[in-house]
């Protein structure tokens, strides 16, 4: 029996420190081609609007996108960042409708089609949105973890990818106390799974796994694509998770905090019985997140940092060689040793 005793002390885990001090204009574009709004403008009776002019704007950073609709009165805007958006069309001879309350997640394209009623131009229609918006351009499976689920749902070492467990057919593997983590969707192999942060790789690219894990407070929200993704995406064939960092916006946002863990509030562990001492486990992450603007409307900034102190001590048994045996004297042994191939026992040294 022995005792194997592990400390880490005062360690700061860079791979959880996310310092984005990311200046991001309002007009920069999302990573994907497919998250952005289309749809088709028509006049009461359904027949196509050409000509339109199609506003897209996002309230919180300002950012304003125009088309005008094409000759079967279509519109599309790509390259979009998730957010809140409004929709406006105007188009001569018609009243103006406006949309709001659009809310346009990761990877997703939101089809809005507007029917226009015949009026002045002057005149508004404005129409609420805030029901949920079917996806219905393509066949994409997976799901899109909301930045509710992100920052409220409890996460053990706070790794954000153990919520790719909420997609249906999705299995998250840990290793080396989530030192490394991989996605398997459908049954796929681990090593064909992707992740990618703001459109950048986080992979590790000889074994295919994740050691990099942005802070739950700086992350919007992500999609786990398990199947039928489009080829924009690529790299490999198996679960694809697409991260979106928070941007700043017109206005200034922060949060603090500390999660702590400590053998002092655990119970006994079941093989560790009185008088034997529990094992210790003294952890606390703490970190702190700022977003804001730089230049209203213009620029943002985002600064994220995550530490983490651990120490670990645990205490595991094991067999090992009597000094005798070590000098190959097993003749304490009740059961004689034999050999596997000839079935004959082993000399006994004395």
């Amino acid at each position: 029996m022995f005792t194997d005793i592990k400390q880490m002390r005062s360690q700061l885990f860079l791979s959880k420190i996310c310092v984005g001090l990311a200046f991001v204009a309002a007009t920069c574009l999302a990573q994907t081609l497919d998250t952005g709004i289309l749809g088709t403008v028509t006049d009461p009776n359904g027949a196509v609007i050409p000509g339109a002019s199609v506003t897209i704007s996002e309230p919180e950073t300002g950012l304003v996108r125009t088309d005008i609709t094409g000759p079967e009165g279509g519109y599309e805007v790509r390259y979009l960042r998730p957010g809140h958006y409004v929709i406006e069309v105007r188009a001569a001879g018609f009243r103006s409708e406006r949309h709001t309350g659009i809310d346009l997640q990761i990877s997703r394209l939101a089809r809005i089609d507007m029917a226009l009623q015949v009026g002045e131009v002057r005149e508004t229609v404005e129409v609420s949105s805030a029901g949920a918006i079917l996806q219905t351009e393509n066949a994409t499976l997976g799901g899109v973890v909301a930045p509710e689920r992100v920052v409220n749902l409890p996460l053990n070492g706070r790794n954000f990818l153990q919520l790719s467990n909420l997609t249906p057919g999705v299995v998250v593997r840990e290793e080396s106390n989530a030192e490394r983590t991989r996605v398997l969707a459908n049954g796929a192999r681990d090593v064909w799974m992707q992740v990618n942060i703001n459109g950048i790789t986080a992979v590790n690219n000889r074994h295919n796994f994740v050691n990099f894990y942005p802070s739950i407070d700086a992350i919007q929200e992500f999609k786990v694509q398990s199947g039928n993704y489009s080829a924009e995406y690529g790299g490999n064939a198996g679960a694809n998770v697409n991260v979106q960092l928070r941007s700043g916006t017109n206005q200034f946002h922060g949060a603090a905090f500390e999660f702590l863990r400590n053998n002092a509030l655990d119970a006994r562990g079941y093989f560790r019985p009185q008088p034997l001492p529990k094992d210790i486990l003294h952890r606390n992450q703490f970190g702190a997140v700022l977003a804001g603007p730089v230049r209203k409307d213009k620029t943002f900034f985002m600064v994220d940092y995550e530490g983490q102190r651990t120490i670990i001590e645990r205490a595991a048994t094991s067999v090992v060689l009597t000094p005798p045996q070590r000098q190959g004297n097993f003749s304490a042994l009740s059961t004689p040793n034999t050999d596997p191939l000839s079935g004959s026992p082993f000399p006994v040294t004395r």
